[in-house]
């Protein structure tokens, strides 16, 4: 599949990459629009702060403002969810925190940020 990958600050290009396979409890979405938000210009010039930091690197594939169908599903994921419209929800927090217990998963200490800090490797970041 084509990918927009950012390679270093101020270069990015459209590369082939593999199709993404789903992990247990996980699904695989056909993405239909992607948004390109403010944290990705800033990827895009290298001035993110967590490129500074080493929470994130290059290569990156950006686009975590997204919504599209559910295509397949991984080991343990109800198939019902395959054909159904998505969008993603990509700051995810460990769910048991206080924070996240109150509904502010968004500002756990323990957080992922998909595609920009942590998550599965391959998932949307390189």
């Amino acid at each position: 599949m084509r990918a927009l990958v950012i390679t270093a600050p101020g270069r990015a290009e459209v590369q082939e990459v593999p199709a993404p396979t789903p992990g247990p409890g996980e699904v695989v979405v056909d993405v239909d629009r992607a948004g390109i938000c403010g944290t990705d210009i800033e990827i895009f010039h290298g001035e993110m702060a967590y490129l500074r930091s080493g929470h994130a690197r290059f290569p990156m594939r950006i686009g975590h403002e997204w919504t599209g169908i559910v295509a397949s599903v991984g080991a343990g994921t109800d198939t019902g969810w395959i054909g159904r419209r998505v969008m993603g929800d990509t700051m995810l927090g460990c769910g048991s925190c206080r924070r996240c217990r109150r509904g502010n998963q968004h500002v756990c200490a323990e957080r992922h940020e998909l595609g920009i800090r942590g998550g599965r490797p391959g998932a949307l970041a390189e």
